[in-house]
């Protein structure tokens, strides 16, 4: 995830249940040209169930191999199994391109900005909140009316990416397909920078 080279998280979701998920970039090593190679290992712990998978991935993208339970597995087998292990990261990389639907909501924005520490990282956040609630929030998907709203985020340098570092964000989805329930609850606990 960008600059990071180790990132743990506590993740709840209307779709999941709770999770601590960790990954660590064992190494890295320079081929040719300017590609590199990494050495990703994912930890995810949920229900008191672990899993550990390792993957390594180039620095261009490519999914070279993945080793989960004993299993190694490449091509596109091992780019599904990494999606899948890497689903608690690929979800906070969406809480941070949410951010913009979220304060398409009249009633959200930034409270105030600070300095926050994740083990041995401290990070600038902006702390984003409701400022009455309900808030709605609409997006080409559907509208969402938020019950309960607390975000903190922060740019990730060099990058595109909203690294959101804390979320309680609770309500309702509205789209053409029906209502559905949103819950996310989101805090980072570590990081370390690469």
């Amino acid at each position: 995830m960008g600059n990071y080279s180790q990132l743990s998280l506590s993740l709840s979701t209307s779709a999941t249940s709770h999770t601590t998920s960790s990954y660590e970039v064992a190494y890295a090593s320079k081929g040719s040209g300017d590609v590199a190679t990494y050495k990703v290992q994912i930890n995810n712990n949920g229900s008191g169930v672990g899993s550990l998978t390792e993957a390594w991935i180039t620095s261009t993208g490519t999914v070279i191999a993945v080793n989960t339970g004993g299993s190694n597995e490449t091509g596109s087998q091992a780019t599904s199994t990494l999606t899948s292990s890497a689903g608690p990261f690929l979800t906070l990389i969406l809480q941070g391109e949410l951010l913009n639907v979220y304060t398409s909501a009249p009633q959200v924005g930034p409270a105030n900005q600070t300095s926050a520490t994740f083990g041995p990282t401290t990070l600038y956040v902006t702390n984003f909140a409701s400022r009455t609630l309900p808030a709605v929030a609409s997006s080409c998907q559907g509208d969402y009316t938020l019950t309960t709203f607390s975000l903190q985020a922060s740019a990730v340098s060099g990058t595109d990416l909203i690294l959101v570092t804390h979320e309680d964000v609770r309500g309702t989805d509205m789209s053409t397909s029906g209502t559905t329930p949103v819950y996310t609850q989101l805090q980072v606990l570590s990081i370390t920078s690469a």
